[in-house]
């Protein structure tokens, strides 16, 4: 399976019973794809400093099924409000 990342991908971790564990954002990839940027996003509140990792190991957890891409941006929220949010704020 070939599997593309790209910059702004929500990766979702999965603990050992599939249940989401942990989300995280591609900031950055390297032109090698040897490194990989992420910054975990599960609390907008409490957000934790981006980190490096192996392109290659987040591949492989992708395609172990301990990781997926996610189709939809948990945050689309905020960058599209909807008309009730508008009307309130």
């Amino acid at each position: 399976m070939d599997i593309l990342l790209f910059e702004n991908n929500v990766i979702e971790l999965l603990d050992n019973e599939l249940k989401p564990e942990s989300l995280l954002r591609v900031l950055w990839i390297a032109p090698d794809k040897m490194d990989i940027i992420l910054v975990e996003i599960n609390d907008h509140r409490k957000m934790k400093f981006p980190f490096i990792s192996k392109y290659s190991e987040i591949i492989n957890e992708i395609e172990g099924g301990k990781a997926r891409v996610l189709e939809i941006d948990p945050d689309i929220r905020l960058i599209s409000p909807d008309e009730n949010y508008l009307r309130k704020y």
